[in-house]
Formats: structure tokens, C-alpha cells, sequence
């Protein structure tokens, strides 16, 4: 299952993400990815859906993927996130 967020993960729509992951815990299945490869913009809304994904993910044996921007990797360094979010950095394509 994938999961695509656009713009930003704040508390402004941080809601409707947690809806769309409730698909995924009532469908119990084990493979997700959430991609936030195309998101300016997070607060610590957006961090604690982050951590607490990556800990129910843990706690269950799924494959919970997490796809963010490079841009974005740079910012979560600065929030000392990258310590416990298991990221994965999507390319940027050449133009």
C-alpha cells in the first residue's frame, strides 16, 4: 500500500494521513509506504505520525518505507529525527 503526501505534514492535515493509515492497521497488511518525497513542509505534527508509524511498524513486523526529499532529510537532521526514523531518500530526476 502506498500512501502519497503532497506539500506538507503538519497538524493542518495530519488527521487525514492518520485516516489513511487506518486502512492500512484494519487491512493488517504488511508492506507500506508512506511518500513524502513531494512535501515542503513538516512540523513536530508531522514527526510524531512519523515516529509513532515507524514504532508500530516495528512492533507488528511490517515494512513500513518512509520516502522523503533530500531537502527534506536535510530538515529532519536539524530536528535530531534522523536518529530514530528509518528514511529512505527518493532520487531527483535530471531535467
Amino acid at each position: 500500500m502506498t500512501i502519497k503526501v503532497e506539500r506538507e505534514l503538519t497538524v493542518y492535515n495530519v488527521e487525514e494521513v492518520i485516516e489513511q493509515l487506518k486502512g492500512f492497521v484494519r487491512g493488517r497488511k504488511k508492506d507500506l509506504l508512506l511518500d513524502l518525497s513531494e512535501i515542503e513542509d513538516i512540523d513536530t505534527a508531522g514527526l510524531q505520525l512519523l515516529v509513532s508509524l515507524q514504532k508500530y511498524g516495528d512492533s507488528k513486523g511490517c515494512n513500513c518505507k518512509i520516502r522523503i526529499s533530500k531537502d527534506m532529510r536535510e530538515l529532519l537532521a536539524k530536528y535530531g529525527a534522523l536518529h530514530v526514523l528509518e528514511l529512505e531518500v527518493a532520487e531527483v530526476e535530471d531535467e
